[in-house]
C-alpha cells in the first residue's frame, strides 16, 4: 500500500511539473483593483472565459456520475454525450467569435500549474501583476488568471525577430479548478512527449 505522504508528494510533482507547449496567450498590465485583489482572489473574467471554464469544470464534476449510469443505460450517457459535444462546439465558436482567435499566433511558453515563462516582445519590469488570458489547444480550454512577474531577461536566442525578452510569471489569482484543468492539460502534454519519444527510431 501506498503510504498517503508518497501519494501527496507525487501530486505535488505533477501539480508543478513545466512542459514546453504553444498556446494562445494575452497579457497586459492589470489595473490598480486588479493588482492589489492579486494574492489568492479569483479573478473576475470576460464572459467567454467563464462559459468556457465553467463548463470545464461542470464536465468534470460529471464525469463520475456518467460512468455510473452507463452502468444502468449506455444509450442514454450516449445521447448525453453527444450533447455535451454539441454544446462544447458552440462555447468554442463563443470563444473563437469574442476573441478573434483566427487573427492570434500561438506563442511557445514553458508552463506549469503554478506559472509561465513566454517570450515577449517587451520587456516588463519584475513585480508587475500582468492580466493573463491563455487558450489551451486542441481543445481550447480558456483559462484567465492574474500573475506576477518575477524575472525578464534578454534572450540569448534572438532567431524570432521581435521576441528579445524572456518573461517568467508566477499565477496569483488562479482559481482551484482552473489550476486542475492546467494539471490535466500538462499531464496530457506529457503523456503525448513520451509516447511520441517511444515511437521515435533510437
Amino acid at each position: 500500500m501506498v503510504p498517503e505522504s508518497s501519494k501527496q508528494s507525487e501530486a505535488e510533482r505533477r501539480r508543478y511539473f513545466r512542459v514546453k507547449d504553444e498556446i494562445i496567450l494575452f497579457f497586459n498590465e492589470a489595473t490598480q483593483v486588479e493588482a492589489g485583489n492579486a494574492q489568492g482572489s479569483k479573478h473576475p473574467v470576460v464572459a467567454a472565459f467563464s462559459l468556457s471554464s465553467a463548463l470545464n469544470q461542470l464536465k468534470e464534476e460529471s464525469r463520475m456520475q456518467m460512468k455510473m449510469l452507463e452502468k444502468q443505460n449506455s444509450e442514454l450517457v450516449s445521447c448525453l454525450k453527444s450533447l455535451d459535444k454539441k454544446i462544447d462546439l458552440i462555447a468554442q465558436a463563443i470563444l473563437i467569435s469574442d476573441l478573434s482567435l483566427p487573427s492570434q499566433p500561438a506563442r511557445e511558453v514553458d508552463i506549469s500549474a503554478s506559472g509561465l515563462a513566454f517570450a515577449s516582445e517587451r520587456e516588463i519590469q519584475p513585480g508587475t501583476v500582468l492580466d493573463l488570458k491563455m487558450i489551451l489547444p486542441p481543445s481550447l480550454v480558456a483559462i484567465a488568471t492574474l500573475g506576477r512577474v518575477v524575472h525578464c531577461k534578454t534572450r540569448t536566442d534572438q532567431s524570432k525577430t521581435g521576441f528579445e525578452f524572456n518573461v517568467g510569471v508566477d499565477f496569483t489569482g488562479l482559481a482551484d479548478y482552473d489550476r486542475e484543468l492546467l494539471v490535466r492539460h500538462i499531464f496530457k502534454k506529457q503523456k503525448m512527449a513520451l509516447r511520441n519519444k517511444s515511437k521515435s527510431p533510437s
